[in-house]
């Protein structure tokens, strides 16, 4: 049960920080959130055409907290 309630926790801190991810200007979109790579993010690409990456990636940037 403990288990269950802990995977709920953290289900819903994924989601919150999802939802910061998306403000970010270098996010052009969120995928499937069980992806290894969901996020499109054109600020590592270097141009125009995003490129996908992780949420380690997201979390070293830290462009997120800029908006």
């Amino acid at each position: 049960m403990k288990k269950n309630v802990d995977s709920q926790n953290s289900l819903s801190l994924d989601i919150a920080f999802f939802e910061l991810i998306a403000r970010c200007a270098s996010c052009a979109s969120i995928s499937d959130h069980s992806s290894r790579t969901p996020v499109q993010c054109t600020k590592f690409a270097g141009s125009s055409t995003p490129i996908s990456v992780n949420l380690a990636a997201c979390q070293t940037c830290g462009d997120y907290k800029l908006n």
